[in-house]
């Protein structure tokens, strides 16, 4: 049977009054959505939060490439050319290499003329590279930051002081998010040898601030009678199974768990 059809009068007559007239149209009358049905509302929703983890994710290439391309620019300029330098004038001056023509304040003058360059060359590289790995580093926090936030059900409008509660804790050290306060190590509670997780974090902030999140609608993440969960299906009815699979539902890995 289709679900809508322009007129009833093609359908066999024990049908026709299985369908409602709506607009115009003529539509199935039903309970519930049908199968693998998805609200726009929802679906912008979740295109939206894909988006921005596609802009985490370009804006980090892009910082990425900045570097190499800072780093190529410089490529070939030595530091240790001005130790060099300095010291020949040194020498220079212990032989007494003094007159008229004064060689030592001259080679002195030229060897600040030639150096100085280099040394405001390497001074804004080495603030340039700073800053950069420096964004490069908060965009890695946020981007691990927002994907846990999805999957905990942080909304939309608590998403700003989210992010900045985390980045308070969460600094990049050696590749890998560390949390710290101030200068002292948080660890894991139930295993205080194992660094505190950006997921372990989150964990506990839904009781800290649990205006932040999505109110919980309960029940959904248990398996049906059925037995286990499929694992290429989601429960469309849970936000949090919803957004926690939000990558493979784009690709169209996983389809809604039927009731």
């Amino acid at each position: 049977m289709k679900a809508t059809v322009s007129s009833v009068e093609d359908l066999p007559e024990a049908l026709r009054s299985e369908y409602e007239e709506r607009d115009g149209k003529f539509y199935l009358k039903l309970e519930g959505d049908p199968h693998g049905y998805v609200k726009a509302s929802e679906l912008a929703e979740a295109n939206s939060k894909l988006t921005k983890l596609t802009e985490f994710r370009d804006n980090n290439i892009g910082l990425k490439k900045q570097i190499d391309q800072l780093t190529a620019k410089y490529d070939g300029i030595d530091p240790e050319e001005h130790k060099a330098l300095k010291a020949k004038i040194d020498e220079l001056e212990k032989r007494g290499v003094k007159g008229g023509d004064d060689v030592a304040t001259m080679v002195q003058k030229g060897v600040e003329i030639a150096v100085t360059p280099l040394k405001v060359k390497l001074q804004e590289l080495e603030e340039e590279n700073k800053q950069a790995k420096e964004t490069l580093a908060k965009r890695d926090i946020e981007s691990m930051l927002t994907k846990e936030a999805l999957k905990a059900g942080v909304t939309e409008s608590a998403m700003s002081d989210y992010l900045r509660r985390g980045l308070e804790v969460f600094r990049m050290d050696d590749g890998k998010p560390l949390a710290m306060n101030g200068e002292t190590p948080l660890f894991c509670k139930e295993n205080p040898a194992k660094p505190l997780t950006i997921e372990e974090w989150v964990a506990g902030l839904s009781d800290e601030a649990p205006h932040l999140f999505k109110p919980s609608k309960g029940g959904g993440a248990e398996p049906g009678p059925g037995g286990p969960k499929d694992p290429s299906t989601y429960d469309r009815n849970n936000d949090q199974d919803f957004l926690g699979n939000l990558e493979d539902i784009a690709k169209g890995k996983m389809q809604p768990r039927m009731p």
